[in-house]
């Protein structure tokens, strides 16, 4: 619970500080920017306490407090404005209405469906991009684990992390705030997918000569999800061998996963012997 209040807390932040400077922007573009800087806020921010007093919670609690009289005075400090505030949705904006919600949820469904589920013991896993996702997740680990920073390699020591390892410190935060490790690595997914749709929802508003090329160029990136989903039961169909290849490695898998438990429970009763 203290993780999620902390990532909240930065979301929050940003959307007061995109509020305060991008009076003028649509609702909906001010909170696209609001996110995305308390993301960015939620990375950089414990970084100066961190080399004080590690990655710790101290560091975050330090964090915390700069946040807070940053947002004490974007409270306080009235600035007149003469700009008008900026609509809910402009025109070209409206078709998101109906092209996020159902996309979103299918990526909600995706990510907790396939990502870190025990199954028998085991742990099993959609999102995994050869061994990128094991990566992170010590990235993530170290961070909140060694309370150093900068962290070092958790299986080289006395070895700096040579990796823009930033980019899991959020997910670090959320983990070193009793977050459990599985949310901790999904939460800033959830919101960074959000982020990327409308950016480039934006984006290609910006660039296109036609209405319809924001709309066109969403479904072409946001609906990769279904495209994969479709394309693996093509494949279930075309190629039935390759099922029960992946059901032979899944069985080895188990196996191997079972002999070491027997290992390990027979090296604590020798050692309790």
């Amino acid at each position: 619970m203290p993780g999620i209040l902390w990532f909240l807390f930065w979301q929050s932040l940003g959307c007061a500080i995109s509020f305060r400077f991008f009076r003028s922007r649509a609702l909906l573009v001010r909170l696209w920017l609001g996110s995305t800087a308390g993301s960015v806020l939620s990375m950089w921010a414990p970084v100066p306490f961190a080399f004080l007093w590690g990655f710790s919670v101290p560091a975050h609690a330090a964090a915390a407090a700069a946040g807070a009289l940053l947002a004490a005075w974007l409270f306080l400090a009235k600035r007149a404005s003469r700009e008008e505030p900026g609509t809910g949705f402009t025109e070209e904006d409206r078709p998101l209405v109906w092209l996020l919600p159902p996309f979103f949820a299918l990526w909600v469904f995706l990510l907790v469906t396939h990502t870190l589920r025990g199954v028998n013991g085991a742990l099993y896993t959609g999102q995994c991009t050869y061994g990128d996702m094991q990566m992170h997740l010590v990235f993530i680990t170290s961070l909140a684990g060694q309370k150093t920073f900068p962290p070092y390699y958790s299986i080289l020591p006395d070895t700096r992390i040579s990796y823009p390892f930033l980019c899991d410190s959020v997910s670090a935060s959320l983990y070193l705030l009793h977050t459990p490790l599985r949310w901790a690595y999904m939460i800033p997914m959830l919101a960074a997918f959000v982020q990327f749709c409308l950016g480039f929802w934006f984006l290609s508003r910006e660039l296109g000569r036609e209405k319809k090329s924001p709309v066109l160029s969403f479904l072409f990136r946001a609906a990769q999800p279904v495209h994969q989903v479709v394309k693996d039961r093509l494949r279930r169909v075309v190629r039935p061998e390759d099922d029960e290849l992946r059901g032979r490695q899944r069985g080895i898998a188990a196996a191997g996963h079972r002999r070491a438990v027997d290992v390990r429970r027979g090296i604590g009763g020798a050692g309790g012997g």
